[in-house]
């Protein structure tokens, strides 16, 4: 059975972590709490394309007991329907449904009838979007089969995973000969100026003074791409005017808000003579895995390397 919830999916929350918990195989991304705090969500480029989206959740039941809950996103116009994993309208790296581990390709195929039934019934043409689908997720095989799609015709992107040891010595040990004479290079400069540096890890919570240092950075390591403030006192103007602009959106932003108040929220940070150097935050998942949507050194302590420090 599949049952239909448009708005607030707070009656299946207790489902929806139940499920999500007892599945290592899905992302931080997935969390009840990631995608109620990121809703719909907001585009930096091409903010009106998030008009008119709607929430919808199918929830498939085996007996009554939920095994899984594909929660999207949907937009109506000249009887024409577009559909998104929601979180598609976000920087999240994996999208996915949210399913049992046991979960099989029969089950796929009666959730995928009953979305596309939802919506052919006022006979409206209905596509759905399948992005930032994880290799590991079933989802990209079942849909492989379900839609007789070659798997050549996916475009696929690669997904860097670090595995990182439980001993620092192993961990070292890993790295490239290259990565680990650039680490001792970076650390003799920072001795050499005499500069004072230390590597800070920060679980479940962040001072919003923190928060509001990282966002900083972040704003500026986006503006220095574009090219401004490097010819005259004008353009020096005019990047402060877009760093206040930029802040001001990114911090109202469903990511932002998202991973600030996520009870799986991580972030570390590497400070030079006490300042931030640079930072990365994300989210930690069942399995342990840390998802890092975040990263951004500031430019100013570049010469020390303190991102790959």
């Amino acid at each position: 059975m599949i049952k239909v919830i448009r708005g607030n999916p707070e009656s299946i929350r207790k489902h929806w972590d139940e499920i999500y918990l007892n599945n290592s195989n899905l992302s931080a991304y997935q969390s009840y709490d990631f995608l109620n705090n990121t809703g719909i969500g907001k585009l930096d480029k091409k903010p009106w394309r998030t008009i008119g989206l709607k929430k919808i959740y199918f929830v498939q039941y085996y007996g009554d007991k939920p095994t899984c809950i594909a929660s999207l996103l949907y937009k109506l116009f000249n009887k024409k329907a577009d559909i998104y994993i929601q979180g598609a309208f976000t920087s999240a790296g994996y999208l996915d449904f949210i399913y049992n581990d046991d979960w099989g390709y029969n089950s796929f195929s009666t959730m995928m009838q009953g979305i596309e039934a939802e919506f052919v019934k006022d006979r409206i043409n209905t596509t759905i979007h399948f992005d930032r689908i994880n290799q590991r997720s079933k989802l990209q095989c079942f849909i492989e089969k379900y839609f007789h799609i070659d798997k050549h015709s996916f475009k696929r992107n690669d997904c860097v995973s670090i595995a990182v040891p439980n001993e620092y010595e192993e961990y070292w040990k890993i790295l490239s000969k290259s990565t680990r004479q650039s680490i001792r290079t970076q650390l003799n400069k920072l001795n050499k100026r005499n500069k004072l540096w230390k590597f800070v890890v920060n679980i479940d919570e962040t001072p919003d003074s923190l928060n509001n240092i990282y966002l900083e950075i972040y704003c500026k390591r986006i503006i220095s791409r574009m090219n401004i403030g490097h010819r005259n006192s004008s353009h020096s103007v005019m990047k402060l005017l877009l760093l206040k602009i930029l802040f001001a959106f990114k911090k109202n932003n469903p990511m932002t808000l998202a991973l600030k108040e996520n009870e799986n929220y991580f972030s570390a940070h590497y400070e030079i003579d006490g300042k931030v150097a640079s930072f990365c935050e994300g989210l930690i998942c069942n399995d342990n895995r840390i998802v890092i949507p975040r990263l951004a050194i500031d430019e100013q302590y570049k010469e020390f390397g303190p991102g790959i420090l």
